[in-house]
């Protein structure tokens, strides 16, 4: 197993939970959080729950796909 195999085994949340402590919200099919990379007082740290994806809408980390091992 390629640490790629094994990256299709957890959801982004699960590894920002383990990794840095967050604690998301769920609203809908995404859960929400603050940033842990910032100083952030409204959750602006998105995970899609039914994919793979995160998304950071104010310091711009962007989308990030394990899949194709690529960010956007």
């Amino acid at each position: 197993m390629t640490i790629f195999d094994a990256a299709k085994t957890v959801t982004a949340l699960e590894v920002a939970e383990h990794y840095a402590g967050v604690r998301a919200t769920v609203k809908g099919r995404r859960a929400w959080c603050s940033c842990p990379f910032h100083s952030d007082n409204d959750p602006s740290l998105s995970f899609d729950l039914e994919g793979r994806y995160a998304g950071q809408y104010i310091c711009s980390s962007g989308k990030h796909d394990p899949e194709t091992r690529n960010g956007s």
